[in-house]
């Protein structure tokens, strides 16, 4: 149980203490039933001021989208957790279609890779253009017969449908991929022979 003067932090990202823990806490399990049955959908309110201390109230005690909600069609989260289920990529059609990352028209990938890490063979899009923007690090993109380093961040490369692509990570790299446009199926792997030429 808490006591007085201790502090916890509700799903509302408020900060209570003392009896405005219970209500608090009361307030956030009642919503959490009635979303759990479907009546409603939870509402994270702000806490009441009056079970919140004088120094709660600053820029951190709001919850991180601000203090009112947000419109139906804003989503938020993270590239890199969103992206485990397709293996980094994380809009496109693959996604489940009520979700606001669903989308035939791009997709788009957030990717980590560890410095020496490199893709085996090429892969080749019907249809989609494909760019690769550098996140952080030292990466190549290689096509059958050259390749672009890129070195600085915001470096980028573009390449169209049926061009043989693969990479390869000279440093640890964080790279943000996107395709237009998002097609199942477009994409088609095949071994081949870096034959390139140019300075790494």
């Amino acid at each position: 149980m808490w006591g007085i003067g201790q502090e916890v932090r509700t799903m509302a990202g408020c900060r209570c203490s003392g009896a405005g823990w219970r209500a608090a806490r009361t307030e956030a399990y009642g919503g959490l039933l009635l979303l759990v049955v479907g009546a409603t959908t939870l509402a994270f309110a702000r806490c009441p001021s009056r079970v919140m201390e004088a120094s709660a109230r600053t820029a951190n005690s709001k919850l991180r989208t601000g203090r009112g909600r947000l419109p139906q069609s804003v989503a938020y989260g993270n590239a890199g957790v969103d992206g485990r289920m397709h293996g980094g990529w994380w809009v496109g059609h693959f996604v489940d279609g009520g979700s606001m990352r669903h989308s035939s028209a791009v997709e788009t990938k957030w990717a980590w890779h560890a410095g020496g890490k490199r893709h085996d063979g090429f892969a080749t899009n019907k249809v989609g253009t494909s760019m690769a923007v550098l996140i952080s690090g030292r990466h190549r993109l290689e096509f059958e017969r050259s390749y672009v380093v890129l070195e600085k961040v915001g470096d980028y490369v573009i390449w169209g449908a049926g061009v043989a692509h693969s990479w390869s990570a000279l440093e640890d790299s964080t790279i943000l991929s996107i395709r237009w446009p998002s097609l199942s199926g477009d994409q088609g792997e095949r071994g081949a022979v870096l034959n390139a030429s140019g300075a790494v």
